[in-house]
């Protein structure tokens, strides 16, 4: 990664689709897959090809990011996120469509890089730059490769998917992967309340000291007794991010 900015030392890493969206992206837009994802309203919203539909605020508003409220909300969350972390998605949905969703609500200039699907493969766009680089792989490859070497601290991962896999190349206290609600659709207030909690924590310490989280490969409480041989370390139900 080009540094041209000074970089923090704490990274938050998001899922794209029904994590920071409400609704499935490229399931919208492709019109493939079960109904209740691909459902779009014809009469509020006319279109004849469904990719225009990026082109209207008021779609990607309600239909994409559940309406103004939930953007407000969101731009208050990663304004105060980017006070001590710098904030990057890793997806695998098409970076120009989640490029063009986040301009129409004006958040993409939150995010330093955007892990994505480009024409042939996946590329990480550089918002300094606006360049795009190659080979970044899968999101475990992504994080594992492209993140953790340059943040320190912390590398903090929400998705809506419990995905084990993301333990197999994520070792050491600084990786944490935060999940939100079986069948949860976006995150809510309870998971900004949990960033945000995480972040702070973060910022003030090496790393996360969650007494009640686990280590799926060492199954140690807590993260000082997991060693950096361990994998990423999991939010159990009874840790305090998830009250």
């Amino acid at each position: 990664m080009e540094q041209q900015q000074q970089q923090q030392q704490i990274a938050v890493v998001f899922d794209f689709d029904e994590t920071l969206t409400v609704r499935h992206l490229h399931y919208l837009i492709e019109g493939k897959g079960p109904l209740h994802l691909t459902h779009i309203d014809k009469a509020r919203f006319p279109y004849t090809r469904r990719e225009e539909l990026l082109e209207r605020r008021e779609f990607v508003v309600e239909w994409v990011f559940g309406g103004e409220e939930r953007v407000s909300a969101l731009r208050e969350l990663l304004q105060a996120l980017s006070h001590h972390a710098d904030l990057i998605i890793s997806s695998n949905g098409q970076l120009p469509r989640i490029l063009a969703a986040l301009k129409q609500v004006g958040l993409e200039t939150f995010f330093r890089y955007i892990n994505a699907r480009g024409r042939l493969e996946n590329v990480v766009w550089d918002r300094d730059t606006g360049r795009q680089l190659s080979g970044s792989g899968s999101k475990e490859n992504f994080i594992a490769e492209f993140v953790g070497p340059h943040y320190a601290k912390c590398v903090l991962f929400i998705d809506n998917e419990m995905l084990p896999r993301y333990g197999i190349k994520l070792h050491g206290k600084k990786y944490h992967l935060l999940n939100m609600r079986p069948e949860q659709k976006g995150m809510d207030e309870e998971d900004f309340a949990r960033l945000r909690a995480a972040v702070e924590e973060c910022a003030h310490h090496h790393y996360l000291t969650l007494s009640n989280c686990y280590c799926e490969t060492c199954g140690k409480q807590g993260a000082e007794l997991c060693d950096t041989r361990c994998s990423v370390m999991y939010c159990s139900e009874a840790c305090y991010l998830r009250k």
